[in-house]
């Protein structure tokens, strides 16, 4: 995190100065204290207060910038994690660095830092950044989508460090760079409040980082780090990942240059935003992104993946009686998952989701689709002809399995989306229908990591759906 002593949005783990842990605290310890993060999540977080701490020359990795961003060896074009962003002072050099064919992804747990990033980078003219709100265990972001992860005097607030980690290396290329930043801890020549508040020293940080599947390359000695160290690792390139064909549209090619990279990746991040984005809010009834059904941006091979879908267009729409363009079906989506109202076809809007579910298209033929609007990568549907759903049951799974992220009521929270209420999709939205709840639930819950059984996928959707949503209205 860039932060004093020490990022879909806004934090994914931290805080300091306020926080102090107990001088017994376990430097072998994997795991932080529960709720160290809580202040930082707050909405009324001090964002001035953390400015005045986090951007002066007297914080050593602030003084280092020029330093740092040599080590992090930035090439034009590449996408960047910021992890744990705080202010957002390293997000915006990243931002200036990578140019206009590259993309930051400011992350972080806290709403505030997020929207204090968002106002001062388009204050300073700069379009090439997202802001993400993680969680306390996840950044995010989709598999395989950044060049480089930067994790600044934030690591040693991870709560769950190897769920963390999981995250990142998930969301690195093959051979992407992980830079690694924190306190030196040194029993016997640390300062009290150091060896108080990291529980652990730089080698068991070094050695969590490797066991979660990353490769060590090597400590960059920082002229101005006094109680800072600066390590570098990658995520390997298997022999099978070497090989692979990309133009199998699993993994995007890069992006377009020049406006037409400008446009598709303002479509990334409305996906990613649809709910706070200032082109696309009006136009949303409740809380849920586009990302919130197309998992991981649409990258998701088999939870309404888009992928490929472009290529299926015009398709005949049965729901519709009539031809339909992918236009046509990004505004459908916003009146019934989003239950709100149309964005125009030919608007900014419509025009740049299109161009970035067409990015993910272009490996894929076109093959326009007579009987349905669903591309090659469509939800598989489960075969429910033999299973007799239970509510009560599905009643007691969701409270084990769900209720943690979208909470006992469905309101949802910073982790999960409302699943039912005024605040999620209205009942004309296929999700309101058993079978395709059921089917998704499937291949998408719990996530990175599906294991429902499909009785399990069927008795969740049929408690889910068998509450209060609101209507649709067309």
């Amino acid at each position: 995190m860039n932060r004093f002593p020490a990022t879909i949005l806004c934090v994914l783990h931290l805080a300091i100065g306020a926080f102090t842990w107990s001088q017994e605290a376990n430097p072998k310890s994997a795991v932080g204290p529960a709720g160290i993060n809580d202040d930082f999540k707050s909405p009324d977080l001090d964002v001035d207060r953390w400015l005045k701490r986090f951007e002066v020359e007297s914080r050593e990795v602030y003084a280092a910038r020029d330093e740092v961003l040599k080590a992090c060896d930035i090439k034009p074009g590449e996408r960047i994690a910021d992890v744990g962003a705080g202010t957002g002072f390293y997000s915006r050099l990243f931002a200036k660095k990578t140019g206009w064919d590259g993309w930051v992804y400011s992350v972080d747990i806290a709403p505030k830092f997020l929207q204090h990033i968002a106002a001062r980078s388009t204050a300073d003219g700069i379009e090439n950044l997202t802001t993400v709100l993680g969680t306390d265990v996840s950044i995010r972001l989709p598999p395989e989508s950044v060049d480089l992860v930067f994790i600044c005097d934030t690591y040693h607030h991870f709560e769950i460090p190897q769920q963390s980690l999981s995250s990142i290396f998930r969301a690195l290329k093959p051979g992407g760079r992980l830079v690694l930043i924190d306190f030196d801890r040194i029993p016997g020549v640390s300062r009290d409040w150091l060896i108080g508040h990291v529980r652990a020293g730089k080698e068991m940080f070094r050695d969590e980082v490797i066991d979660a599947g990353f490769e060590f390359n090597d400590e960059v000695k920082v002229g101005a780090f006094d109680v800072n160290y600066l390590l570098r690792f990658n995520k390997p390139i298997r022999e099978n990942e070497a090989a692979t064909d990309d133009s199998s549209g699993e993994r995007a090619a890069d992006y377009p240059l020049g406006e037409l990279g400008k446009i598709v990746r303002l479509g990334e991040t409305l996906v990613n935003e649809t709910s706070s984005h200032p082109l696309t809010q009006a136009l949303v009834g409740n809380r849920l992104n586009c990302t919130s059904c197309h998992l991981d941006a649409g990258r998701h091979s088999q939870a309404a993946s888009l992928i490929g879908v472009a290529a299926s267009y015009p398709a005949y729409s049965p729901r519709e009686s009539a031809v339909i363009t992918l236009e046509d079906r990004i505004a459908n989506c916003f009146i019934r998952s989003q239950n709100g109202s149309r964005p125009a076809n030919g608007s900014k809007v419509s025009v740049a989701i299109a161009a970035y579910i067409t990015w993910l298209s272009q490996q894929t033929p076109i093959d326009m689709n007579p009987t349905g609007p669903f591309g090659p990568n469509h939800l598989t549907m489960l075969d429910g002809e033999t299973i007799e759903t239970d509510i009560s049951r599905g009643e007691s799974l969701y409270a084990d399995r769900c209720a943690d992220c979208h909470l006992d009521d469905g309101s949802g929270s910073d982790e999960g989306p409302p699943v039912w209420g005024e605040q999620s999709f209205n009942d004309g939205a296929g999700l309101s229908k058993l079978l395709k709840m059921a089917s998704w639930l499937k291949v998408a819950m719990p996530p990175d990591d599906a294991d429902l059984t499909d009785q399990q996928a069927f008795d969740i959707a049929a408690f889910v759906n068998s509450h209060s949503r609101p209507e649709f209205r067309p």
